[in-house]
């Protein structure tokens, strides 16, 4: 209620005032982040009603990169992520916190700049409606690693939350006038910033 309230309250500040979808993707968005922060197994069913709402609404504002990122990945990737997290540890148990092997990195930064290109070509010229498409891209294939990155439960995936993906979001979103998610995505920053430490702190309690 209280975190509902809060966003409610700024999202007056602007034009408008924030629909259904918006609320229900914004509340469950919190409660997903704040949960995978705790290494919570329970934040996947909370990030799976977060991406539908927020798709939905992303579908409508013309921001078709995002809503094809939310329906067709983040949803199965977090059902997948939410059963990883629990039997994917060493035989089928809690799976703990770790680095990404730096040979994977070799892969991940072609794909980074190779992935916004013909993602942004693609929705240029099968949307009419797209707008931003290149910027928009970008978001999508940082968050399609990060999110990969997330269900494996790798401490960088909170690294590219932060900067290719929360910040760019919070000016993106502030343009097409998601206000709400705008300042949703503030939010996620900080949370972001925050687990960074909170997960590295963690590697570093288990090798001691």
């Amino acid at each position: 209620m209280c975190i509902t309230a809060t966003f409610g309250l700024i999202a007056a500040r602007f034009t408008g005032r924030p629909s259904a979808l918006e609320l229900v993707g914004t509340v469950t968005g919190l409660c997903n982040v704040w949960l995978l922060r705790k290494q919570n197994a329970l934040a996947w069913p909370f990030g799976i009603t977060s991406v539908i709402a927020v798709g939905t609404v992303f579908h409508d504002l013309g921001l078709i990169g995002q809503a094809w990122l939310h329906f067709f990945y983040f949803a199965p990737i977090n059902a997948w992520g939410w059963f990883h997290w629990v039997r994917g540890g060493k035989d089928r148990t809690r799976l703990e916190v770790s680095w990404t092997p730096w040979r994977e990195w070799l892969l991940y930064l072609p794909f980074f700049l190779i992935g916004t290109y013909f993602v942004g070509t693609f929705f240029s010229r099968v949307y009419d409606r797209a707008i931003f498409v290149f910027w928009d891209a970008s978001i999508v294939v940082f968050s399609i690693v990060a999110q990969w990155l997330m269900s494996r439960k790798k401490i960088e995936s909170w690294m590219l939350w932060v900067g290719p993906v929360d910040a760019s979001a919070i000016v993106l979103f502030s343009l097409t006038g998601a206000h709400m998610f705008s300042a949703l995505y503030v939010v996620f920053l900080l949370n972001a910033s925050v687990a960074v430490y909170e997960w590295s702190d963690s590697w570093k309690r288990r090798q001691a």
